[in-house]
């Protein structure tokens, strides 16, 4: 009888704290897509930057401020920078979570916990049934 009050008892609890343990994880996830987000968001503006420093690089070089040695060698360098950044980008829009893997992650989530409680709820059932044959047998 004891073994059964205890385990009823983790079942309630693990039913009661289950709803803060999804929105737990829910918060989780939101704060990785909104690091994936951020980090997306900073990358596209260090490619946009580095443009902007080739099209600077090419008008000075088109108005003779740059030698023929020393542009090569910039204009070089922040065309690898670019590559390495629009593939950081790349490589990390792949491995954002699409909305549907998200939806698909809190519906079973959420089947978990209702599979959860209908146990609870058999238990239950099954205490109650327990209680009135005692009552039945007190009664006699």
């Amino acid at each position: 009888m004891l073994i059964m009050a205890i385990t009823l008892g983790l079942i309630v609890l693990y039913a009661a704290l289950l709803p803060l343990l999804l929105e737990r994880q829910q918060a989780r996830i939101d704060k990785q897509r909104f690091s994936y987000q951020h980090d997306i968001h900073n990358l596209q503006a260090q490619y946009e930057l580095l443009l902007e420093s080739i099209l600077d690089l090419d008008l000075d070089y088109d108005m003779g401020k740059i030698p023929d040695d020393i542009y090569a060698e910039q204009r070089k360098m922040l065309l690898g920078r670019s590559v390495y950044v629009l593939k950081k980008l790349d490589a990390l829009s792949q491995s954002l979570p699409t909305q549907d893997d998200l939806d698909a992650k809190i519906e079973e989530l959420i089947t978990a916990y209702r599979n959860q409680q209908s146990s609870v709820d058999d238990i239950d059932a099954k205490i109650e049934a327990e209680i009135a044959a005692k009552r039945s047998k007190m009664a006699i």
